[in-house]
């Protein structure tokens, strides 16, 4: 809810600014009082906002429909395993910033040691295959 005329912090009682997003002055919101900021920051989360600026921070560069395809990816775009008992990471270029789809955290492990660098992910790989030993 945002607030369009001064009122009272819902907390302490000091007046809040006209623009503020929710009843409660800043130092009872930073302070976490009636666990405003919690639920403020997971609203954000949930609806994305919160995410592209985290993302945008770390270097990709992502789009609300790319936001959505994210929250619906339900497995890992290498493995194959499923979210639910794996943490999703969001998988983007480090030269472009480009988005190119959720992985989990050991696929995002292991693609960022190799330097995001498709070449030397295959040349590892088939080396693996030609040495791995037979059971």
């Amino acid at each position: 809810m945002v607030v369009t005329e001064k009122s009272n912090c819902k907390s302490c009682g000091k007046i809040v600014r006209k623009h503020t997003v929710t009843e409660y002055c800043a130092s009872c919101f930073h302070a976490n009082k009636d666990n405003v900021k919690t639920q403020y920051n997971a609203l954000r989360w949930k609806s994305g906002i919160s995410k592209k600026h985290h993302w945008a921070f770390r270097g990709a560069i992502i789009s609300d429909k790319e936001i959505e395809n994210f929250n619906n990816e339900i497995h890992c775009g290498i493995c194959g395993c499923d979210f639910s008992k794996s943490k999703k990471c969001l998988d983007h270029c480090h030269e472009t910033g480009i988005y190119r789809g959720a992985l989990c955290v050991q696929c995002n492990a292991a693609l960022g040691k190799l330097g995001d660098d498709i070449d030397l992910v295959i040349a590892r790989l088939q080396v693996y295959k030609a040495n791995k030993v037979k059971w």
